[in-house]
């Protein structure tokens, strides 16, 4: 079940998104969708540490900054479950350790230093995933891209995810553009 949704989120960003110019960047409905699978297919590929998961109540994918998904997130996770827990989704100005996030999203409309932000976190088992331009170099783990072809992709940093005490699928870096 879990590979189909992934092969589900991989045609759906081999489908075309709207072209736009290359001075225009692709941001609409369609894209957010598509991210809104990966977000969730990357949970299902990604393995957190015993401890994390049960003493969690909730499987939590927080996005930190404006939501640029809106209720496209909300949809796809809707009844959705990993490592047996429920999927929620929570919306955060700021990052606490009270929070228990799993999966963080870090949104483009964030005016931090980002850099230190990651740093901080990159001891705790936490999967950093953005869309913004050069999050990997920052620190991040996935970093969305659309490519040339209008088609949502991702890079991942797979040292960064095992440093965190995460285990990631081969399944899933065999689809990845890997960054070192």
């Amino acid at each position: 079940m879990i590979r189909i949704r992934l092969i589900a989120a991989m045609i759906l960003s081999l489908s075309t998104l709207p072209h736009t110019s290359s001075a225009e960047p692709v941001a609409d409905f369609r894209e957010y969708e598509i991210k809104a699978v990966y977000l969730l297919n990357f949970a299902s590929f990604v393995f957190w540490p015993d401890a994390m998961i049960d003493h969690s109540e909730s499987f939590n994918i927080c996005i930190l900054g404006e939501d640029p998904f809106g209720s496209n997130l909300d949809i796809t996770i809707e009844n959705e479950r990993i490592s047996n827990l429920p999927v929620t989704l929570q919306r955060l100005l700021e990052v606490k350790p009270e929070f228990n996030c799993h999966i963080i999203f870090f949104s483009q409309s964030l005016d931090i230093n980002l850099s230190a932000l990651l740093s901080t976190l990159s001891s705790h088992p936490i999967l950093t995933i953005s869309d913004r331009d050069d999050f990997i170099q920052q620190g991040g783990m996935i970093e969305l891209v659309n490519s040339e072809d209008n088609q949502v992709r991702f890079k991942v940093k797979a040292s960064l995810i095992e440093n965190s005490h995460l285990q990631i699928s081969t399944d899933l870096l065999e689809i990845a553009e890997l960054v070192e």
